[in-house]
């Protein structure tokens, strides 16, 4: 009876044994093997590719103050100046014409009020002896009003003012010659050109 139970007892250890090993190789399998890496700082960023048109906030056309032929040109599209870097240069000698033929005007405007002036004189003078013999009775009252009307000022006046005009036209034809250079107004890209080398550009 003794072994029977010694027997017994032996087995219950040993099942109790092998339950306990396949516990642990069940166990094992289901541990799921896994990679330790160490964080590091990264970017991350989104790009986008997008269509669009710039403009510019100011556009200005450059003109010669002045009609002549362009002698020289400095700039290209796409090149970026400053103000008042030279553009391009008119023919000097297009502009020096238009000024001699403005100081020509000027003088022969000059020439006709002093003729204008000496006649009105001259037409003053001789009303003033016309009205003596005209109050005498010595001569008729149409030849009076006529001297009268040949010493009026209105014809000198129109002379003066044609004078002042020839004047303020050499006077303007005069800057443009100092302004051959066309410079840039303001700092900016030049976005077209609409001019020639050798061809007539107007203002």
């Amino acid at each position: 009876m003794k072994r029977f139970l010694t027997l017994l007892l032996i087995i219950a250890f040993v099942l109790t044994g092998c339950s306990s090993a396949e516990d642990a190789v069940s166990e094992e399998e289901t541990y799921t093997a896994v990679e330790v890496e160490t964080l590091k700082p990264m970017e991350l960023y989104i790009e986008n590719v997008m269509t669009a048109k710039t403009y510019a906030d100011k556009d200005v056309y450059v003109v010669p103050l002045m009609a002549g032929k362009v002698e020289k040109i400095y700039v290209s599209v796409g090149d970026r100046v400053h103000k008042d870097e030279v553009l391009f240069i008119m023919d000097k000698d297009d502009i020096s014409k238009q000024v001699n033929q403005a100081k020509a005007a000027y003088d022969s405007a000059k020439a006709g009020y002093d003729v204008t002036a000496a006649q009105i004189q001259t037409a003053k003078d001789s009303f003033e002896k016309v009205k003596k013999l005209y109050e005498e009775g010595a001569v008729p009252e149409t030849q009076y009003e006529q001297a009268k009307l040949s010493a009026s000022d209105e014809s000198l006046q129109a002379a003066k003012m044609g004078v002042e005009q020839a004047r303020v036209a050499y006077e303007n034809a005069a800057s443009m010659l100092k302004n051959a250079e066309v410079k840039a107004p303001i700092a900016g890209v030049i976005s077209n050109i609409n001019i020639v080398e050798g061809e007539y550009a107007t203002s």
